[in-house]
Parts: structure tokens; C-alpha cells; sequence
């Protein structure tokens, strides 16, 4: 029995193998030789090394296609430029990208100035610093601009690490395409790469308590650290981290959790009920305004 089992399996494989050799598709016969399709797909994918032993080298296309030749010559820039030169540096691409949206989108981290007040997204209104901790703080705030940004000239967006680092004058071209893509798209940047702080409008001063990111929109810093600031709310965040610098005679640093459209449209609407007192009577959470 087991005799005739073997000879079953033997016959079964040598009936593969034949199937594997000669298989008919639409009446034409597939002739089908593995090693040599083994040998031609590794001669395809081998990387031969560099005459000198270095760095392997992709091999020179034979087509002279575009895709091809546009394949060659991105082996070539891999190589010549491996990834880590470029996300080692504060300025690289995806470094750059995370701490944007991480910092600038979902969290948000900034000096805080605390004063209580009616605040509306949008609706610009003017400050005077002249403690010492707020001349600090909008000296810091300020210090990334030119200084004609700080004598009341207007306040340009910079975009760290979007400029290339000196090098050769290929860079010049580089700059230049830079430049014109900041211009057509000012508005953008004017909502996202403008100094930018925290007033914390709502008392008390503690985490979950909500508070507004603003951007300063005109600056005037006189000699002694005085300033006259005209300032625009822009998101509101709940306030999740609260802690004093020190040796900064109090200026207070927070981080906070952004708010989206639907939470800050309800919270503006929960303020501006909150001004007429018990309002209808159905409660704080219920007030509506009275005609």
C-alpha cells in the first residue's frame, strides 16, 4: 500500500512539472523556463558596486525612456543625498510639518498675558504693556521680526527654515520660487506665521479654564519696553498647563488644547448670554438674550 502511495505522488509531481513546462493559453503553447527568468530578474535588480568599493550604484538604464532615465536619476539623488541630511536638522521637511501641526493646531504653547475681559474672534482691540513681565513678554514675542515690525511698520509672516541655508547659487533660484509662492499665498500665512501669544480673558487663571490665542497685528515698542499693541483674537484653546518663568518677574507660560469651530461658536454664544444675567430664567446654560 504504501508502495503504491509513493508511486501516486511521483506520478502526480512529474505531471506538475509537465503541466509547469508546457501550458497552452488561447491555443499557443507558453514555454515557460524558470531558471531563466530567475536569471534575468536578478541581472534586472542587481546593484553593481562602485569601482572604487564605496557607496552601490544604480545600474545604468539601457532604455532611453523618460521614466527611466527619471529613475536613474532619482537612484543617483538617494544615494548622493541620504534621508537623514535632511531630518536631522531643525529645518527638515517633516520635522517642520509635525511641530506645525502639533504646536500650532492641536496644542498650542505660549507666554500668557492675564487680564479678564469680553473677547470675540476676529474683532481687533488695543492693549498697553507697561509691567515689566509684559514688556518681556512682547519683546519675545517680537524678537523673530525685523525691527521696522517693531516700530510700527507692517508685521511680515516668517516661516522658520523655509529659506535654504548658504550654499551654492542654485539656492538664488530656489529663493526666488520661494518668494513668489509667499506672495501668492500672503492671506495664508498672514492667519498662521505672525507673532502670536495667549490673553487669558477668563478668571480664574487654571487649567480647563478657556483663554484666546491673538496675533499682533501692529506693534509699537517704545525705548524703555513700553508697548502699544493692537491685537486680533484668532482660536480659543482650553488652558491645560499653567506655570511661572522664573526670573522673569512673573511673566506666566501655558499650554493648551485648541478648540474646534462647533466648541468655540458655543462658547462665544455661552458668553454673550452670560451678560444678561439670569437672562429668561431656564438657567445659564439656557439663557437666551432679551430682545
Amino acid at each position: 500500500m504504501k508502495q503504491r502511495i509513493a508511486g501516486a505522488m511521483r506520478s502526480g509531481v512529474a505531471r506538475r512539472d509537465k503541466r509547469t513546462r508546457h501550458a497552452y493559453v488561447g491555443g499557443g503553447t507558453l514555454q515557460a523556463d524558470t531558471d531563466h527568468l530567475t536569471d534575468d530578474a536578478t541581472n534586472a535588480h542587481q546593484i553593481t558596486a562602485d569601482r572604487r568599493g564605496s557607496q552601490p550604484q544604480c545600474p545604468a538604464s539601457t532604455s532611453h525612456s523618460k521614466e527611466e532615465a527619471l529613475l536613474d536619476n532619482a537612484c543617483k539623488a538617494m544615494q548622493d543625498h541620504p534621508p537623514e541630511n535632511h531630518t536631522a536638522t531643525s529645518s527638515g521637511i517633516y520635522q517642520c510639518l509635525y511641530q506645525s501641526v502639533l504646536h500650532r493646531h492641536i496644542r498650542f504653547q505660549a507666554p500668557v498675558f492675564y487680564m479678564p475681559s469680553s473677547i470675540r474672534l476676529g474683532v481687533e482691540y488695543g492693549l498697553h504693556f507697561f509691567e515689566p513681565r509684559y514688556r518681556l513678554l512682547i519683546s519675545e514675542v517680537m524678537a523673530p521680526y525685523p525691527v521696522a515690525a517693531r516700530r510700527g511698520q507692517r508685521i511680515q509672516p516668517v516661516i522658520p527654515g523655509v529659506y535654504p541655508t548658504d550654499g551654492p547659487i542654485r539656492d538664488d533660484a530656489l529663493k526666488s520660487q520661494l518668494l513668489n509662492f509667499l506672495e501668492r499665498n500672503e492671506s495664508l500665512l498672514q492667519q498662521y506665521h505672525v507673532p502670536t501669544f495667549i490673553h487669558a480673558h477668563q478668571q480664574p487663571l487654571r487649567p480647563n479654564t478657556p483663554a484666546t490665542i491673538v496675533q499682533v497685528r501692529h506693534c509699537q515698542i517704545e525705548a524703555d519696553g513700553r508697548a502699544d499693541v493692537l491685537l486680533e483674537p484668532v482660536d480659543y484653546i482650553w488652558l491645560e498647563q499653567i506655570w511661572e518663568r522664573p526670573g522673569t518677574g512673573g511673566l506666566i507660560e501655558a499650554r493648551g488644547l485648541r478648540m474646534g469651530n462647533w466648541a468655540s461658536l458655543q462658547y462665544e454664544l455661552w458668553s454673550a448670554m452670560a451678560g444678561f444675567g439670569r437672562g429668561d430664567g431656564r438657567g445659564r446654560g439656557q439663557m437666551l438674550p432679551i430682545p
